[in-house]
């Protein structure tokens, strides 16, 4: 994660946070004009991420522990329109959400 950015965070916590979860949650990400970037993966601690650009060269960040799933955001980001479509399309997954 670029920390250099200051990042909007979606938290969804859920009572089961699957790889499979994460991956259906990529999958539909991916289908909003955004291009995997990276894939890390710690099995130390049971975490993953998966980085995004989209089409205004802009990341978004899914990260997963074993009890919660994140997407982080840009917050520099000019038109923001894509992350509510992701949002609505995620919205089945999600049993809790905080916006911080």
């Amino acid at each position: 994660m670029n920390f250099k950015t200051t990042y909007h965070c979606l938290v969804l916590q859920l009572e089961n946070c699957t790889d499979d979860l994460l991956f259906n949650i990529a999958t539909k990400i991916s289908k909003h004009n955004c291009m995997v970037k990276t894939i890390d993966v710690d099995e130390y601690n049971s975490e993953k991420t998966i980085s995004f650009i989209n089409q205004d060269n802009k990341e978004l960040i899914l990260y997963k522990t074993e009890d919660v799933i994140k997407l982080y955001f840009d917050n520099t980001m000019k038109n923001i329109g894509p992350v509510f479509e992701i949002y609505n399309d995620i919205m089945e997954y999600m049993d809790y959400m905080e916006v911080l």
